[in-house]
């Protein structure tokens, strides 16, 4: 399996984006709707659904190129929420974990400069290469630091010091699909294409 970085060219910059984590939950429901039953089977991933726009045939060959490197789930590409790369609130710099994050938890404390705020929806990652989680609380610095609470659960446990990313973090992402399709029509502009990606949390 490789892993491959989302090319930075314009005709790569989706045109609509939809992102969302994915439960993995068995409903079990009762004769009567107040006795159903849920039971969470493995935790949430990201989602992604996404549509490059047209363009010209040139660089629909180049979006060729690339989707053939991916090789449909064959191999992974790496990319980061395209609507909101950095965070709606000022934190910025070089924030590291103030203490270790277990695995389950939900909430995190790093280094912040003087009144730094994070936003809900600002996404962070847990290391360089590591989980892309999403803020869901407002939260200001104290002291030098900020506490914040996110989703989905820390998978594993993270190391007080672990740089966080704030700065286009990124997802290691399969195609959630059996390879791409890309469409030509005569010899103007190639037809956008519609892709679907989830999550691979073996990272």
């Amino acid at each position: 399996m490789t892993t491959l970085a989302w090319p930075s060219d314009e005709h790569f910059a989706p045109s609509d984006l939809e992102w969302k984590l994915k439960p993995f939950v068995i409903v079990n429901p009762g004769l009567l709707a107040a006795a159903t039953r849920t039971r969470a089977i493995a935790g949430p991933v990201w989602w992604c659904s996404m549509t490059l726009g047209a363009v010209y045939p040139d660089e629909q060959a180049e979006r060729e190129a690339f989707f053939a490197r991916v090789r449909g789930s064959e191999n992974r590409a790496r990319f980061w929420h395209f609507k909101r790369p950095v965070p709606r609130g000022t934190l910025r710099g070089a924030p590291t974990l103030s203490s270790t994050v277990t695995a389950g938890a939900t909430s995190a404390t790093c280094s912040a400069a003087s009144g730094a705020t994070l936003r809900k929806g600002d996404m962070l990652g847990l290391g360089s290469s590591g989980q892309l989680v999403m803020v869901v609380t407002d939260a200001t610095e104290s002291g030098g630091t900020i506490t914040w609470t996110f989703e989905p659960p820390a998978r594993t446990s993270v190391a007080s010091g672990t740089a966080v990313v704030w700065d286009a973090p990124t997802v290691l992402f399969m195609l959630n699909q059996d390879g791409v399709g890309l469409p030509y029509r005569g010899n103007d502009e190639a037809p956008g294409i519609d892709l679907e990606w989830i999550e691979d949390t073996a990272q």
